[in-house]
């Protein structure tokens, strides 16, 4: 095997394994970063203004509302529809 093409698999193996590894740490430090300053201490202990007091969710029902688009065969033709689920736990 020629000598330059074996030091150039060589080295496009190492980019293949190093350049992931670099972009999946970059990654994680963002998410953490993120993660971290969206804890904001001073804003823990606000009251909603619209009741007295904390929302047990145990008691009272907390709703979520999921969107989505529906792709499918039959809306294509037409238009995109925006899928809407509430889902109240």
């Amino acid at each position: 095997m020629n000598k330059f093409l074996k030091y150039f698999l060589i080295l496009l193996a190492l980019v293949l394994i190093v350049v992931p590894i670099v972009f999946a740490t970059l990654l994680f430090k963002t998410s953490q970063d993120a993660f971290e300053s969206s804890q904001d201490s001073k804003n823990a202990n606000r009251q909603s203004n619209l009741r007295d007091n904390k929302v047990n969710p145990e008691e009272q029902p907390i709703s979520i509302l999921f969107l989505g688009i529906d792709d499918n065969d039959g809306r294509r033709k037409k238009d995109r529809m925006l899928n809407t689920l509430d889902q109240t736990l």
